[in-house]
């Protein structure tokens, strides 16, 4: 220290190595590294790629493409931007993205395998010298080599140690242990070279391997999770294909759910038809649908089809399968069968798988609740908040009642499927950055006069479906005693707690189950539908939480003082004038997936500008009686 004061010693170790091998050092401060965040992981990808340019003669502004292609992959794909939040992975995503002349595999499990194939083989051939002959005058091969076996055994062996770890491992852990006489004693087995020893073995695996690395003192893991399932995956596909990874899904799916998938997805890298029997095993048609196994089971085929299927052409002996699978989706969604976080993931399948609760046109609901309407009938109701009420505004107040004709109101917001019809039908002037999900989402992004002009559009197209239907709903549109609007947010609130006044859709206590809000932590919309158990007393579906709404209904100028106060008059006409000036608010009901329950409270009121366009406000449609029409 006297002679060098200024200096700085910084130790590094792995974290597990260090806490339990008792290595500590006295009098140093400790600091544990934390993941990449999403600045690093692009700064990292930027400066790889500018030291790769130099290396292999890349010109600076390809590489520069390169590395700008990278991040979209990364910003587009939550796992691989999971992936990407630790170094050596993400230098090994770099390589591959660069070896593959600005790419990566489109299909997670092409991903993998070439992330293995980099992390065994490729990640020492910049250590490997040859001479004239071809052959190593260092010792700096890779471990087939040393070992002087072929690769696809050792491959075989990490597979097996891959699933034995996957049975073993605790859920708290994102990897299990590998003991180092289990590894040490199977590599000794394959082994063709007698000049190894044990201990040359252990040092070459400590210090030179990408694929499995040392925990502590004779342990060792894979460097991700994802490496240990897909490893599971490959020897269940070699010996457990279909039958044995389904049985292991379906009775311990947070175990074996991305084991399954990548399982699937790997035999079907064979052909197409590789996939089904997996499917088949996952749903049986003879399936217990009163037990656990059965919808885990369908959720998991499901996630299967999206990751491998060839959706565009499944073959008349399939057709049936997939069909089974949708049906029981669609069962999970409207008897809430799994938890929250699960649902909402089902949801996105059948979007992708085509969600049988919509016509093939994605326009209307099929002919069920005549076509998506829900029929509100006339009578009085309780709108607004008693003068106590716990979390209450002031321009909710008071409560009182209301009379309201007969009207019909969506049973779901309208999705992003049937907004995109309407903007692809009519060449309606719109940007589709808010397409950026999947089309059974809420459409959100769309101004009130955007949701205005798509109930037009609608009525249009339902009176041509009118004169063909029976019923109330298409005789009063045939007849043009009714129309299609927005609804007013009196209209909103009856469909919503129906006549009895309750402060929820579902009841007077607020539940996480049964709304998309802040409380669940999903960070942005849902498919319609995923709430079932947040119905309001008619069967309205989704008007609690997952997005604001618009409605028909006028607040004032002044954010902070409403022009339209309660009582609510309906015989003021001013009050859903829908040609009043743009810079009136215009309120808006419902919460949104960011906002508490607080917000989700049928009584809650809210406000926008009608012009704007915001990432958590989408519209219902109802049809109204036409003297309603302003």
């Amino acid at each position: 220290d006297s002679v060098f004061p200024n200096c700085r010693i910084i130790f590094t170790s792995r974290t597990y190595a260090y806490n339990k091998q008792g290595w500590k050092i006295n009098d140093f401060i400790e600091a544990q590294l934390s993941p990449f965040n999403r600045r690093q992981i692009f700064k990292h990808i930027d400066q790889w790629y500018s030291y790769l340019a130099k290396l292999r003669n890349i010109e600076e502004v390809n590489a520069r493409g390169r590395a700008e292609l990278l991040k979209k992959n990364l910003l587009n794909n939550d796992q691989l931007m999971d992936f990407a939040k630790r170094p050596l992975l993400l230098t090994l995503m770099v390589n591959l993205h660069a070896n593959r002349g600005g790419n990566l595999p489109l299909k997670r499990e092409m991903l993998y395998s070439e992330t293995v194939e980099l992390l065994l083989n490729r990640w020492e051939n910049p250590k490997m010298i040859r001479n004239a002959a071809g052959g190593l005058i260092n010792p700096h091969n890779s471990l087939s080599e040393w070992l002087k076996v072929d690769s696809d055994k050792v491959r075989k062996l990490l597979n097996k140690l891959a699933f034995n770890a996957q049975k073993s491992f605790g859920e708290q852990r994102e990897t299990a242990d590998i003991m180092e006489g289990e590894l040490v004693t199977g590599l000794m087995r394959l082994s063709n070279n007698p000049n190894i020893n044990p201990a040359q073995l252990i040092e070459y695996l400590s210090n030179r391997t990408g694929l499995l690395l040392p925990r502590g003192v004779g342990v060792y893991t894979f460097p991700h999770r994802t490496f240990q399932e897909y490893l599971a995956a490959c020897y269940l596909t070699d010996y457990g294909y279909p039958n044995d990874i389904s049985t292991l899904a379906r009775d311990d799916p947070n175990r074996w759910r991305e084991v399954a998938i990548l399982a699937g997805a790997k035999a079907a890298c064979g052909g197409a038809f590789a996939i089904w029997p997996l499917v088949d095993a996952l749903c049986p048609d003879e399936d217990d649908l009163s037990k656990s196994p059965a919808f885990w089971g369908a959720y998991i085929a499901g996630l299967a089809l999206v990751e491998a299927a060839n959706l565009e052409q499944v073959e008349l002996q399939n057709k049936s399968k997939l069909l089974r699978v949708k049906n029981r989706l669609v069962k999970i969604l409207n008897e809430s069968l799994l938890p929250v976080r699960e649902r909402f993931e089902v949801g996105n399948v059948l979007s992708q798988l085509g969600d049988p609760r919509f016509n093939d046109q994605n326009m209307y609901l099929d002919c069920d609740d005549d076509f998506g309407f829900i029929f509100i009938p006339h009578g009085t109701f309780y709108m607004g908040s008693e003068i106590d009420e716990p979390d209450a505004q002031e321009h909710e107040k008071p409560k009182h009642s209301l009379e309201l004709p007969d009207y019909w109101i969506g049973k779901y917001p309208v999705t992003v499927a049937q907004f995109k019809n309407f903007v692809e039908s009519t060449g309606y002037a719109y940007s589709d950055w808010q397409y950026n999900t999947v089309s059974t989402h809420p459409i959100v992004g769309v101004s009130w006069y955007d949701a205005l002009e798509y109930c037009r559009w609608l009525e249009s197209q339902l009176l041509i479906i009118a004169e063909k239907l029976d019923g109330l709903l298409w005789k009063s549109l045939s007849n043009k005693s009714v129309h299609l609007c927005l609804p007013s947010e009196a209209e909103w609130e009856k469909s919503a707690r129906g006549t009895t006044g309750l402060v929820f859709p579902w009841g007077n206590d607020f539940s996480w189950e049964n709304a998309n809000t802040s409380e669940n932590n999903i960070g942005g919309t849902c498919p319609v539908g995923c709430f079932s158990k947040g119905l309001s007393p008619y069967s309205v579906q989704d008007l609690s939480g997952n997005v604001y709404e618009w409605t028909r209904s006028l607040w004032g100028k002044d954010i902070s003082k409403p022009e339209f106060t309660y009582p609510y008059d309906p015989s003021n006409q001013k009050r859903e004038d829908i040609y009043a000036d743009r810079d009136i608010l215009r309120v808006v009901r419902g919460g949104t997936y960011f906002r508490d329950h607080s917000m989700a409270r049928c009584a809650s009121r809210d406000w926008n500008y009608p012009s704007t366009r915001l990432e958590q406000v989408g519209f219902r449609v109802v049809i109204t009686p036409f003297s309603c029409k302003k």
